[in-house]
């Protein structure tokens, strides 16, 4: 029993856990670990002279048995004169209106609270109740997963105010020294089932490679986790460190990018790094967007990897968690979906199109302008339904339009097709389109792209997607809302700067074109 008394000790020291004067706030669930943490503590505290604090929540679950939990860790604490923080929420109802799972709801919850009272009451550490048996089953939770060298380093003993006092004790001996002492502890029956996937590591599988290979195995491994934990830990430090100078050099600070919810880093600095670095960069880069990396495994950073080098088709992944990775040309950017929108992502330098004008219409060609420029050589004005029929058509005039929130004009011409070389027509610039304008439905009116958009680019036989045609151009994310889109009243007559569709396409019945080219302001 002393045994267990100077394991924690030494996790204490041996991880410089705690400093003189420090004040400490205890999670405490009314299970035997935790109620030895907090006992653990009250021995120690003068020791190190603490301000001690405990925190209970309540998850108003298992039929009324997590109050009378609260109503325990409540006398407790008054035995021990130690300040009690408590909360009360209907967690399973929380985790379902977020679609988290309820360990992991339930977790997180706990988390922000921690955190919360800390902040409120200026307390220095959290600690947690963790044990030896805890980081063993998360050593083989994440080897079943997939995990990187970092998940397999187990539990950090500390990570940043959190800190684990318990972390190379067991299980069996905390159950042992309570009894022993007669302390009293909650029992958490979820626990003995066999639900969740920590619970069937804890009450089949350990108890069975313990059957067959005796206690000395769970010693083995976590000698093993502890020397996976150092070389991680070391990996990282240099990974921060390229990370910083990274950011530093972009004029920017790594501590922003939670806050931001994005990091954009230019492939260079990743194809010359070792395939260890790499990996661990990539991890390090969802962590520090995310605020944890908990769900992303090996198979996904792999899956980034493929795509970090320069050239290449350009890609976008969804990973766990809301996470997306995206790689632009010579940069790739990993962004929390929850946080920013791929809208607001990307700013461009062209059609600045925020998300509230998606839907605005930018320019618009009705058919009044239009027959201001097909005037007989008496002057008069022409139907745009007797075209082809009049022989006499002047079509030198033209109109030059604004495109609202851009930096383009739009300047429109009209021609007779016998007017045009066909290879003149043949060698325009992107920024030009020369269509037959019989088969435009007027009004004409310039927009920015919209999910499912889809026209006939010139050349093809078949509808495609807008999303898919930009694909395959190469146009970048950041710019593909900056291209001016032109629709007449049926569909996409022209992709600005890229492509006509085929429907309106000059052809040899082709009488009168309509001449439309975009110019920078």
């Amino acid at each position: 029993m002393l045994k267990l008394i100077s394991d924690s000790v030494k996790a204490v020291e041996k991880y410089n856990m705690l400093s003189p004067g420090d004040s400490v706030l205890i999670s405490v669930s009314g299970g035997p670990d935790s109620v030895f943490l907090i006992y653990f503590f009250n021995l120690i505290k003068s020791k190190y002279n603490l301000k001690l604090y405990a925190f209970h929540l309540d998850h108003s679950t298992r039929s009324g048995d997590s109050t009378r939990d609260a109503g325990f860790v409540e006398d407790l604490c008054s035995k021990l004169n130690i300040k009690l923080f408590s909360e009360k929420i209907n967690v399973l109802k929380w985790c379902l209106e977020r679609k988290l799972n309820f360990q992991e709801g339930a977790r997180l919850l706990r988390k922000s609270l921690l955190e919360k009272y800390c902040v409120e009451n200026s307390i220095k550490k959290i600690a947690v109740a963790h044990n030896a048996d805890d980081n063993l089953e998360t050593f083989v939770m994440n080897l079943m997963r997939g995990a990187g060298l970092r998940g397999l380093g187990g539990i950090k003993p500390v990570n940043g105010k959190t800190i684990r006092p318990l972390i190379l004790s067991f299980k069996k001996d905390i159950a042992d020294f309570l009894n022993s002492n007669n302390i009293s502890y909650c029992i958490d029956r979820t626990n003995l089932e066999n639900k969740y996937f920590r619970n069937k590591i804890r009450n089949n599988l350990i108890p069975y490679l313990e059957n067959e290979f005796g206690n000395g195995f769970k010693g083995n491994i976590l000698n093993t986790i502890e020397n996976l934990r150092l070389n991680s830990e070391y990996i990282e430090n240099k990974v921060l460190k390229i990370i910083k100078e990274i950011q530093k050099k972009q004029g920017a600070d790594i501590k922003d990018v939670y806050d931001k919810g994005f990091i954009k880093i230019s492939v260079s600095y990743i194809k010359n790094l070792d395939g260890c670095l790499k990996t661990a960069l990539i991890f390090k880069l969802m962590e520090l967007v995310k605020g944890d990396a908990k769900d992303i495994i090996s198979a996904n950073v792999r899956g980034i990897l493929k795509f970090c080098y320069y050239g290449g088709e350009n890609k976008k992944i969804s990973l766990p968690g809301g996470i997306f990775f995206i790689k632009e040309g010579e940069f790739i950017y990993i962004y929390d979906s929850s946080k920013i929108n791929l809208s607001d992502l990307f700013k461009n330098n062209q059609l600045n199109v925020k998300p509230e004008n998606l839907n605005k219409v930018f320019a618009a060609i009705d058919e009044d302008e239009i027959a201001a420029l097909l005037k007989t050589n008496e002057g008069k004005e022409v139907d745009l339904k007797t075209l082809n029929k009049n022989p006499q058509l002047n079509t030198v005039h033209e109109i030059i339009k604004n495109i609202n929130e851009s930096g383009l004009k739009l300047q429109i011409k009209v021609f007779k097709a016998e007017e045009i070389d066909k290879k003149f027509i043949m060698h325009s610039g992107n920024n030009e389109a020369y269509m037959d304008i019989n088969n435009i439905k007027f009004p004409v009116i310039v927009r920015s792209w919209h999910e499912g958009d889809k026209f006939t680019p010139l050349g093809m036989n078949k509808e495609k997607k807008l999303q898919d045609f930009f694909i395959d151009l190469r146009v970048p994310f950041y710019l593909r809302s900056s291209v001016p889109v032109f629709c007449d009243s049926e569909k996409i007559i022209w992709v600005g700067n890229l492509r006509i569709n085929d429907r309106v396409k000059f052809e040899d019945k082709t009488r009168i074109l309509l001449y439309l080219k975009l110019i920078e302001d």
